[in-house]
């Protein structure tokens, strides 16, 4: 299994500020694929079958899945929209959405605990079940890629795993640790 960092100025996630207000559904499964685990949304699935290894999105911190596929204003492809443009299917791509709305709304409190942890490894187990797939690819941005860290740790799953691309992740710790203490 192969780890990826990408440096921090990835053209390929750049979206507005305003991307948090993209009014989009939250909950945008389909094909049958409806895990038991998306209490805040999500999306995945589709009428096809598999054949690349199915990529996992995890976001950052005070965001939410669908906005992997945010409509460009610029005229650039989404990153949902780029997958699908090189090959991939619907059936190939999800995003789980682990943050309510109330701690999208306060980032600032948000920190790693064992029940997001618990949640993204059942979403990648549901995505393995549903594609038939022994591995998945995870794609996380900024907190999003240290949960999927503690998710593959907590949960015992780095085999399941055959990349993980992390952009932009704390994982050495932030600057901010000084003045924001444990939280960070």
């Amino acid at each position: 299994m192969k780890i990826f960092w990408l440096p921090l100025a990835v053209a390929l996630v750049a979206a507005p500020a305003s991307a948090l207000t993209y009014t989009g559904g939250s909950n945008q499964f389909a094909g049958g694929f409806s895990p038991s685990n998306d209490p805040y949304g999500g999306f995945g699935g589709g009428s096809c079958t598999a054949t690349h290894t199915p990529i996992v999105f995890l976001h950052g911190n005070g965001d939410e899945a669908k906005n992997w596929d945010y409509p460009s204003s610029t005229g650039v492809l989404s990153v949902y929209d780029q997958f699908k443009a090189a090959g991939y299917n619907d059936c190939e791509l999800f995003g789980l959405t682990w943050l309510s709305s109330s701690e999208r709304g306060a980032p600032q409190l948000n920190y790693h605990n064992p029940t997001k942890a618990a949640m993204v490894r059942d979403f990648i187990n549901a995505v393995k079940s549903y594609t038939g797939k022994s591995q998945v690819d995870v794609i996380g941005h900024s907190m999003g890629m240290t949960v999927g860290i503690h998710a593959l740790d907590y949960g015992g799953l780095w085999a399941s795993v055959r990349k993980f691309i992390g952009i932009s992740g704390g994982v050495r710790g932030l600057s901010s640790c000084y003045w924001a203490g444990y939280a960070n």
